[in-house]
């Protein structure tokens, strides 16, 4: 089945903490323009945010829309590039101010959400020109994204639970990874991968390295591909 080349790229600590405390090192200027440096030269045509991460994106009130909803896919906004949120109990609420966040100018909205989710909630969507997919089924998502909205190469910028999702479904097809020279001892930050609720495979992802640099400050991005 056809599906886009994923590349989950994140930033991290040494100690792979994608959030937390770590942002206030003196490097993280520079590690957060060598970041978004390197997403722009992976020339995506999606990005990919789980729920958490979209939260600070989205607003604090959807409306709710009675009828009948366009399942299982509605094509929005068409735009060159999009922003994929995984929302599969529909929690975010979305609004017109929130749609017009830095992060989402020229760009349209894909949400995926489970086939739970009430025509109400995919009714409101429809109305803000938000585009959705109703499944349960990751190839068959990433199929959808490929055929219907033209996506041939998706950056993920999960979580640690999505990210761990993903490599366990076996479609992370590149890991690039931003490392900053400090380590995080906040527990309570999520890392890059979070295997919480997964269970293991008997064998592992393995990746080959393809790129590695060092940057003056001690930053550090390594690139690796199945």
């Amino acid at each position: 089945m056809k599906r886009p080349t994923l590349i989950c790229h994140m930033m991290q600590s040494i100690n792979g903490k994608i959030a937390g405390n770590f942002y206030e090192a003196e490097m993280i200027p520079h590690g957060g323009t060598l970041y978004k440096k390197i997403s722009e030269q992976f020339d995506a045509d999606a990005i990919l945010y789980g729920r958490i991460t979209a939260e600070e994106l989205a607003g604090n009130s959807l409306k709710l829309v009675p009828g009948i909803a366009q399942k299982p896919v509605y094509h929005g906004k068409k735009a060159d590039h999009y922003v994929v949120v995984l929302d599969p109990h529909a929690r975010l609420a979305w609004n017109k101010r929130s749609l017009h966040a830095a992060r989402l100018k020229d760009k349209g909205v894909i949400t995926v959400v489970s086939t739970q989710t009430e025509d109400a909630y995919l009714r409101g969507l429809e109305e803000l020109g938000i585009s959705y997919i109703v499944s349960n089924d990751m190839g068959k998502t990433l199929y959808i994204l490929y055929e219907t909205f033209g996506i041939g190469k998706l950056l993920v910028q999960g979580g640690g639970i999505i990210n761990a999702s993903l490599i366990e479904q076996g479609v992370i097809d590149e890991i690039s990874l931003v490392i900053v020279p400090v380590i995080a001892l906040d527990q309570a930050q999520t890392c890059f991968i979070e295997a919480k609720g997964y269970s293991p495979k008997e064998s592992l992802e393995t990746f080959s390295q393809v790129h590695a640099q060092t940057f003056d400050d001690g930053i550090v991005w390594l690139h690796y591909e199945k």
